[in-house]
């Protein structure tokens, strides 16, 4: 298959490999120059932190809410 370089830069992946490949709007790729080819690769995606996850990662030792409820008076339940 080939495809044409716009005046952007932009190429077109062609249909046929995106329903392959499972490609989606919004998926990042990762360019790899291997002497004279150049090689799309899909991304992978990286899961955002739940804010429980985010909490457990903090780096302070004594870091611990024993329940929301006990926390700052700003959060609304």
């Amino acid at each position: 298959m080939t495809t044409v370089l716009s005046s952007k830069g932009q190429i077109v992946i062609p249909a046929a490999i995106r329903q392959r490949h499972q490609f989606r709007i919004g998926d990042k790729l990762l360019i790899e120059e291997r002497d004279d080819e150049i090689v799309l690769k899909k991304a992978r995606r990286t899961r955002k932190k739940t804010l429980a996850q985010w909490m457990l990662d903090c780096p302070v030792d004594d870091f611990k809410i024993e329940r929301l409820r006990d926390g700052p008076k700003n959060i609304k339940l």
